[in-house]
C-alpha cells in the first residue's frame, strides 16, 4: 500500500509575505508546511530536530547566504530547491543541479520545480534529532 503521508516542507523565507503565498501555494498543493524559518539559526535547529522531505529556501536571508543550510540538507539528503528575487543569481558550483525559481513566480512553476527535487530525492527521511 502506498504512503499516504503528506511530504514535509520546509520553507526558509525571511519576507513574511512571500512565505505566507508559499505557504499557501504548499498547502493547496497537498503538501504538508514545516517552519516556516526567517533565520539561518532557526531553519538549523528545524532541519536538525525535524522530520523534513524537501525545502524552499530563499537564497538570501537577510545578509545571510542560505547556502550553509543547503549543504547541510544535502548531506543528510533531503531535497531543496532555491528561491531568489535576484535575477542572475550566481549559485555556487556544487549547487548547479538544484531548481531556482524567480520571484515572482507562478505555481506551476514553483510547484514544478520542487516535484523536480523531490523525484530526484533517493534516500527516505527520517528524523533529524540523532544526526548533530
Amino acid at each position: 500500500m502506498a504512503d499516504d503521508r503528506k511530504s514535509r516542507i520546509l520553507v526558509v523565507e525571511d519576507q513574511a509575505a512571500i512565505s505566507m503565498l508559499v505557504e499557501d501555494l504548499l498547502v493547496d498543493s497537498g503538501y504538508d508546511v514545516v517552519g516556516p524559518a526567517s533565520s539561518m539559526e532557526q531553519a538549523m535547529d528545524i532541519t536538525r530536530s525535524s522530520a523534513i522531505d524537501g525545502a524552499v529556501l530563499d537564497i538570501q536571508i537577510g545578509d545571510t547566504p542560505v547556502y550553509p543550510l543547503a549543504d547541510l540538507l544535502h548531506s543528510i539528503g533531503v531535497p531543496f530547491i532555491f528561491s531568489t528575487g535576484y535575477q542572475g543569481t550566481t549559485i555556487p558550483e556544487r549547487f548547479k543541479g538544484v531548481p531556482v525559481v524567480e520571484k515572482p513566480y507562478g505555481s506551476e512553476a514553483f510547484v514544478g520545480a520542487l516535484q523536480t527535487a523531490l523525484r530526484g530525492a533517493a534516500k527516505p527521511r527520517q528524523s533529524r534529532s540523532s544526526a548533530a
